[in-house]
């Protein structure tokens, strides 16, 4: 728990960055990806150019600054972080990288604001929190691995079957590579898949829903080919590439939407 001096410092820079959350959360991703562009094969660069995660990223951080003394009132918040990063299988190690890059960020756009004692009250309270994610993720691993067919990371996945649903959607019908049973889930979770799509610099990670009820031995999402303005790299290319036969890569069922 933060000290009382750092709560107080961190409720009190709250308006700050209400205003200037999304532009700090635009220059830490900028600074994150520049420096460590491995991990643009976990975030959906498509959301970064729409600049949708910056947006949620500063939405969380400014309530977090706003409940920083109260934080069951993020629980909710807090744990469906939690389950996208074991869904993501993103390493503890990711939450140091980022938030020296957060506190970068902090101090380049609140310039002369970001006195030492905000800039060490944002250390001391960004590493209580990463410190309550990381036991929450291991928690989340931990049970996961107990539950029948589960794992812990990433796993491949074959398509048993591609089902065209209608002009614009198409079912995927999923089962262990290797052939161990699919894990249990529950309805209202999602998986997430990483690809690599050729000549697009970087291997692409989206989630889905699972469409299917639990009793199955397959898995089942239900695509729907994306033709917006910003063409969907990824639905696009599943839609047409990715047959029966083909190998994917699946994170665990994830999720606290039942």
């Amino acid at each position: 728990m933060a000290s009382i001096g750092t709560i107080e410092i961190i409720k009190n820079t709250a308006p700050l960055l209400e205003k200037n959350g999304e532009e700090i959360s635009k220059k830490l991703y900028e600074l994150l990806f520049s420096k460590n562009p491995q991990l643009k094969n976990v975030f959906n660069m498509t959301h970064q150019k729409k600049g949708t995660q910056q947006r949620a990223l500063a939405n969380a951080v400014f309530k977090y600054a706003v409940h920083i003394d109260k934080l069951e009132m993020l629980q909710h918040t807090m744990e469906t972080i939690a389950q996208k990063h074991v869904s993501l299988a993103i390493p503890k190690s990711a939450y140091p990288i980022v938030g020296e890059n957060l506190l970068i960020a902090i101090k380049e756009v609140l310039g002369e604001k970001a006195t030492p004692e905000v800039m060490q009250a944002w250390s001391e309270a960004y590493n209580d929190l990463a410190t309550l994610f990381v036991k929450r993720e291991e928690e989340i691993y931990t049970t996961y691995e107990k539950d029948d067919g589960g794992f812990r990371g990433m796993r491949e996945f074959v398509i048993e079957n591609k089902v065209k649903e209608n002009d614009f959607i198409t079912s995927y019908y999923l089962k262990r590579k290797n052939g161990d049973p699919v894990p249990d889930f529950i309805a209202g979770q999602y998986i997430s898949l990483t690809i690599d799509i050729p000549n697009t610099g970087h291997k692409h990670t989206r989630n889905y829903s699972l469409s299917d009820t639990s009793d199955k031995d397959y898995l089942r999402i239900s695509i729907k080919r994306d033709l917006g303005n910003q063409k969907g790299v990824v639905s696009n290319y599943l839609h047409d590439n990715m047959d029966k036969g083909g190998v994917l890569n699946i994170g665990m069922p994830s999720g606290n939407f039942f």
